[in-house]
């Protein structure tokens, strides 16, 4: 493939004892933590822009997905960069990471583990695996964990609860279908970490101290369904037909807090916030992969289609809740209202994707990546609280061409160039709809397989620029509004190595 991919298989997860997403990633070069919305969810960068998490091929933002990432049924990690728009859609220009999960095995295979850790850690982990009838056409999977914990933060306690079934029916010797499931129950705080003096200067308190009421909870469920059909017309036709469901709700009760900035003295002004969130989402993909030839010139060629809905529904309430101080808190608060509403909106959406890709081998040494995908994207949003409805409309292609030379069978020279869209709902001061954000990326790079393939590595250097971007409007004294002006670009080099240099002795580096 004529791109930077690099894949975290469970061998390595497991032999690192990653507990979280971003133990695995750290695997990888240019993949970085953004941020946790206070300990609620995981935000990742690649390449120094935002990332977009997919499982099983699709979109898993905080609108199809609440809570940190469960792993405990990640078969691996794959890791994309620059604009993989073609077979992914909508996303940022910097790359995805793509979570595949555990299937059915042919064999019985039972695992159960047990993991302590620092801060009062423990977590329990089930894996049990095998063939349901006498045939082998009926298998099942099923991967369970409960994880309690503590913090080096004041009052931060946790508890999750994380269950994954599947089936998997081989109808014939041409057809699989698999039916997945998820649901994950969170339980945790809101911490978002010390309050600056003045909105700039870190107070010189303890890294422990938490101002939050220690009664806060933010309680999060979340479930996904999948339905994949993969048949094979003959050994040169194939289909993937994926349908997938999901819901999820974020409850913060009246205890959970947030505090603006101190004052000099390290006087914070306290409010409560219960909110509700509640999503909905429902996505279709197919996808139709062609192998053939002309002349002497062999493709693959993948057709595909996305179908995608959302809706949203956010409650939001406030009142002030007294004061602390940071340098000498008191735990007495205050919940007599009146309570005002802050937020009361939803939203409702529609996407639609299609995309077609050849993979033209001129040569065995000598391959070219040639695609394209249009996407249209509609959403409405009702705002009750001020009784006005916003709609955004997108559309737009976006190309992606490739090319990859083998000098030697263990060396791949690769250069590629993409374009990734993302829509941007809203408008300016003026009511102007906002356009979509554009990103174009540049990739050329060298792979490498040594030792018999047990060792490769992968240099790569890279490009990336973001047009449209969103920053605060200068002519506007209350910092409501938005305008889109500017570009911001990413450029820099990548190194990753992983394998087996002798047996019993693997590397994984990355610079």
């Amino acid at each position: 493939m004529p791109q930077s991919i690099q894949v975290i298989p469970r061998q390595v997860i497991q032999d690192q004892g990653a507990v979280r997403l971003t133990d695995i990633v750290r695997n990888v070069s240019g993949v970085a933590l953004s941020q946790t919305a206070g300990g609620r969810a995981e935000s990742y960068t690649i390449r120094g822009f935002d990332a977009n998490v997919y499982e099983n091929s699709f979109l898993d933002d905080a609108t199809s997905t609440r809570g940190l990432q469960d792993n405990a049924n990640i078969e691996r990690v794959e890791v994309l960069k620059g604009p993989a728009l073609v077979l992914f859609g909508r996303l940022e220009p910097s790359g995805i990471i793509n979570l595949v999960t555990k299937k059915p095995l042919a064999d019985p295979y039972y695992n159960l583990s047990f993991t302590a850790g620092s801060y009062s850690f423990y977590r329990s982990t089930l894996d049990f695996s095998g063939p349901l009838t006498a045939d082998g056409k009926l298998g099942y999977r099923l991967n369970i964990a409960e994880e309690n914990s503590g913090s080096f933060r004041d009052f931060v306690n946790k508890e999750r609860f994380f269950v994954a079934p599947v089936l998997s029916l081989k109808i014939d010797a041409h057809t699989n279908l698999t039916l997945e499931g998820e649901y994950l129950h969170t339980e945790s705080p809101y911490d978002d970490g010390l309050y600056l003096i003045g909105g700039t200067i870190i107070p010189d308190v303890p890294i422990s101290r938490n101002l939050n009421d220690p009664r806060s909870q933010i309680v999060v469920d979340n479930s996904k369904t999948y339905l994949t059909l993969n048949h094979d017309f003959n050994q040169n036709l194939s289909l993937r037909t994926a349908f997938r469901v999901t819901t999820a709700s974020e409850t913060q009760n009246r205890f959970s807090l947030r505090g603006l900035a101190a004052s000099n003295d390290g006087t914070v002004v306290l409010y409560t916030n219960p909110y509700n969130y509640y999503f909905e989402t429902y996505f279709l993909q197919n996808d139709l992969t062609a192998k053939f030839k002309t002349g002497s010139v062999n493709h693959t060629v993948l057709l595909g289609l996305e179908l995608g809905r959302l809706y949203q529904r956010y409650l939001a309430n406030y009142t002030i809740a007294g004061s602390s101080n940071i340098f000498n808190p008191v735990y007495n608060f205050s919940y007599d209202g009146p309570y005002q509403r802050l937020s009361d909106n939803t939203t409702n959406a529609k996407s639609f994707g299609i995309y077609l890709q050849d993979q033209i081998a001129v040569f065995d040494n000598l391959k070219f990546l040639v695609g394209g995908r249009f996407d249209t994207y509609h959403d409405e949003t009702q705002d009750f609280l001020n009784a006005s409805t916003t709609k955004t409309d997108s559309d737009a292609f976006s190309p992606r061409v490739g090319v990859v030379y083998q000098p030697t069978k263990e060396i791949s020279l690769f250069a590629n160039y993409s374009r990734s869209f993302v829509p941007v709902s809203g408008s300016s001061r003026n009511g102007d709809a906002f356009v979509p954000t554009r990103g174009t990326g540049y990739e050329v790079g060298i792979k490498g397989d040594f030792l018999n393939g047990r060792l490769s590595s992968t240099l790569a250097f890279y490009t990336v620029t973001k047009t449209n971007v969103l920053t605060a409007d200068p002519s506007d004294p209350t910092g409501t509004f938005s305008i889109q002006v500017g570009e911001q670009r990413a450029r820099g080099i990548e190194f990753d190595i992983a394998g087996e240099i002798l047996p019993g002795w693997k590397v994984s580096q990355r610079f």
